[in-house]
C-alpha cells in the first residue's frame, strides 16, 4: 500500500520514493525513517521508537539519529526549519503531520490508516477479528496468550510489520476468545474451541485456505488446527512456540503464576517476554501494561496459563503434512531457542530458521530478514508443495463394534435386534457431534470427525447409552492420515484405529496418544491404559482409557 502526501508518494513494496511522478534516490535508512513516520503517524514517534525499529536496537550517536532525520526531511523537501511534514516536539521525538492518502486501500482502514474490528460467531461466542491487505495468499496471524487487535496498533512496529505482510498477503489478525475485544469468558478454553474459534474467522473473511502464522502459545493452537484441518491450511509458520508447556511441576507452575500476576497490569512482563537485552524505557512498560489490562484480566490469565502449560503436541507435530516454516531468535529471553530447535526436529521436512538477534515479538526489531523468508515461504513454494494432497486428510477416527453376546462364540453370528439397534444407534450419535458415517452395519461403525474432542464425546455417550440399553459395546479412536477414493476411506489410520478398538473392553472407550493431545477440554479426562500391543508408530505406543470428569457438585 502506497502513501500519497503532497505530490509525493511513498512505495514500500518497491521501497521507492518518488516526487511528481520522478523517483528521489534515498538512503535505505533514510527510507525505512520516513516509512516508519508515515505509518506511525498518529502519534509522537520517539527517539528510542526509532532506535529500536530503524536502526535494529543498536547504539548509535545522537548525531547519527539527526543527520538521518535531517536526510528525510531533505528527500520530501522539508527542513528543520520550516517542518512542514515532520515536526520536531523538543526533547520527545518527531511526528509526521501531512495529510497522507491511501489510494487503493479498503474502505474498512479508518482515518489512521487502521483496519476496523469486526467479529465473527464461533458457536455462542463472538471473536474480533481485522484484515489488512488484499494480496494473492491469506495469511492468519494466530496470537500468544496476550493480544488486542486494536491496542496493539499502539506498540512500536507493530502496524509497520503487518503492513509488510499486506504487501503480499491478506492478514488476518484476531483475538481469540476470553481476550481482548472477544467475548470475555469464565472456563479456561480448549485448544479445540481455539481451532473452532480460527476456523469461525477464516470462514468470515471468506477464507477457504490460508497460511497459518502462530505466535508463542498461538504456534501450538495453530499446529493443532493444521492437523484437525489439513484442507484448509497450505502452509504453517510458528515464531517462538515450543511442543509442550514449560513447567512440569505443578508446583513451579504455580510460583510463575504467582510472580507473574503479583505484578500484571504494570508492563514488567515486557522485560522477559520482548526485550532480552536492551534496557526498557518508562514509555514502553506503560504502554505494555496498558496491554495486559485490555488484553486479559488476571483471573482468565491465571486459567489460560495453566491449559497452555498442559499443551504436548510432539504427537501431532509428526502427522502434519503441509510444509512448515519454524522461526525464532537466538537471544529470546522468554522461548529459548533451544525450545524452536525441538519443535522443528519433530516436523517431517520442515525448515528452521534462526536469527541472532531480536527479542520474542515478531514485530520488534529488525524485521527485513523475517519478512523476506514469510514472503518467500508463503508464496514461493504455494503450488508445489501442495500438488497431490487434495484427497488425504488428517481426521478422527472412529470404530465401535458390538461384542458378542457370552452364549456366542466369536465366530457365531449375532443376534440380529442388537446389531440393529448398534447401527442405528451409532448413527445417530454420529449426525449429532457432526461426524461423517463412513460405514454402519452388521454391528461395527466407522466413522470421522474434524475434532478430536467431539470424537471422543460422540463414543463416550454412545457406549454409555449402548449400556444402559443392554448393548455390550466397545469403542477406539486414533488421529492420522486417510484418504478418501470416492467409495469409502483409506490409509493407516483406519487399521490403527480398529487396533486401539479391538483392545477396549465392553463399554470402555480407548483412544491412541495422538487423540489424547489433541483434546485439551475440562470436561475430559484420559487414563493410561498400558501399551499397544502392535503400537509400533508415533502416537501408538500407549493407550488411554477416555472418561467424562467429574465436576464439583455432581
Amino acid at each position: 500500500m502506497a502513501f500519497h502526501f503532497e505530490d509525493q508518494v511513498l512505495d514500500p513494496s518497491r521501497r521507492e520514493l518518488s516526487r511528481g511522478g520522478r523517483p528521489i534516490a534515498v538512503e535505505p535508512r533514510v527510507f525505512d525513517l520516513l516509512l516508519y513516520l508515515i505509518e506511525n503517524r498518529h502519534r509522537l514517534v520517539t527517539k528510542d521508537d526509532l532506535i529500536t525499529h530503524v536502526w535494529g536496537g543498536r547504539i548509535i550517536s545522537e548525531s547519527a539519529l539527526t543527520s538521518t532525520v535531517n536526510a528525510a526531511r531533505k528527500a520530501i523537501g522539508d527542513s528543520g526549519q520550516v517542518q512542514r511534514l515532520v515536526r520536531t516536539s523538543a526533547r520527545k521525538g518527531f511526528r509526521f503531520v501531512g495529510d497522507v492518502s491511501t489510494p487503493g486501500a479498503t474502505a474498512e482502514d479508518d482515518c489512521r490508516g487502521l483496519p476496523s474490528t469486526r467479529y465473527a460467531r464461533s458457536g455462542e461466542i463472538n471473536i474480533a477479528w481485522q484484515v489488512m491487505g488484499n494480496g494473492p495468499v491469506d495469511l492468519v496471524v494466530v496470537p500468544g496468550i496476550i493480544s488486542h487487535i486494536e491496542y496493539l496498533h499502539e506498540l512500536p512496529g507493530y502496524t509497520e510489520t503487518l503492513r509488510r505482510m499486506s504487501s503480499f498477503a491478506r492478514v488476518i489478525s484476531f483475538d481469540p476468545r476470553g481476550r481482548g475485544l472477544s467475548d470475555r469468558l469464565v472456563d479456561a478454553q480448549s485448544y479445540e474451541q481455539r481451532s473452532d474459534d480460527i476456523r469461525a474467522v477464516m470462514d468470515a473473511a471468506r477464507s477457504n485456505r490460508a497460511a497459518l502464522f502462530g505466535f508463542s502459545a498461538g504456534a501450538a493452537t495453530s499446529a493443532r488446527f493444521a492437523a484437525a484441518y489439513p484442507e484448509r491450511v497450505s502452509h504453517l509458520v510458528l515464531w517462538g512456540g515450543l511442543a509442550r508447556g514449560p513447567f512440569r511441576s505443578p508446583e513451579l507452575m504455580e510460583q510463575y503464576c504467582a510472580s507473574l500476576l503479583g505484578n500484571w497490569g504494570s508492563g514488567t512482563f515486557v522485560k522477559s517476554a520482548v526485550s532480552a537485552r536492551q534496557p526498557v524505557s518508562a514509555e514502553t512498560m506503560a504502554r505494555f501494561g496498558k496491554l495486559e489490562r485490555l488484553a486479559v484480566a488476571p483471573g482468565d490469565l491465571k486459567a489460560l496459563l495453566h491449559v497452555s502449560n498442559e499443551i504436548d503436541v510432539t504427537s501431532i507435530l509428526r502427522i502434519l503434512a503441509m510444509p512448515t516454516l519454524v522461526l525464532c531468535r537466538e537471544t529470546d529471553a522468554f522461548v529459548k531457542v533451544e525450545r524452536s530447535r525441538v519443535l522443528a526436529s519433530h516436523i517431517r521436512g520442515s525448515t528452521l530458521i534462526e536469527y541472532p538477534e531480536g527479542d520474542h515479538a515478531f514485530w520488534s526489531g529488525d524485521t527485513s530478514a523475517f519478512i523476506g523468508d514469510l514472503q518467500r515461504f508463503v508464496s514461493g513454494r504455494r503450488d508445489g508443495a501442495v500438488a497431490g494432497a487434495a484427497s488425504c486428510v488428517v481426521a478422527t477416527v472412529l470404530a465401535t463394534s458390538i461384542v458378542a453376546g457370552k452364549k456366542c462364540g466369536a465366530d457365531e453370528p449375532r443376534e440380529q435386534a442388537p446389531v440393529d439397534a448398534h447401527d442405528r444407534l451409532g448413527r445417530e450419535m454420529v449426525q449429532r457431534y457432526g461426524g461423517i458415517v463412513v460405514t454402519a452395519a452388521h454391528g461395527s461403525l466407522l466413522a470421522t470427525f474434524d475434532g478430536a474432542g467431539r470424537a471422543v464425546r460422540c463414543a463416550l455417550e454412545l457406549a454409555a447409552t449402548a449400556t444402559d440399553l443392554g448393548l455390550p459395546v466397545r469403542a477406539g479412536l486414533h488421529s492420522g492420515e486417510i484418504e478418501t477414493d470416492g467409495s469409502g476411506i483409506v490409509g493407516p489410520a483406519i487399521q490403527a484405529t480398529l487396533g486401539v478398538m479391538s483392545q477396549s473392553s465392553p463399554g470402555e472407550v480407548l483412544v491412541s496418544r495422538v487423540v489424547a493431545d489433541l483434546v485439551s477440554a475440562t470436561d475430559l479426562r484420559f487414563a493410561a491404559k498400558g501399551t499397544h500391543k502392535r503400537g509400533t508408530r508415533p502416537g501408538l505406543q500407549v493407550l488411554y482409557a477416555a472418561s467424562l470428569r467429574a465436576m464439583a457438585g455432581d
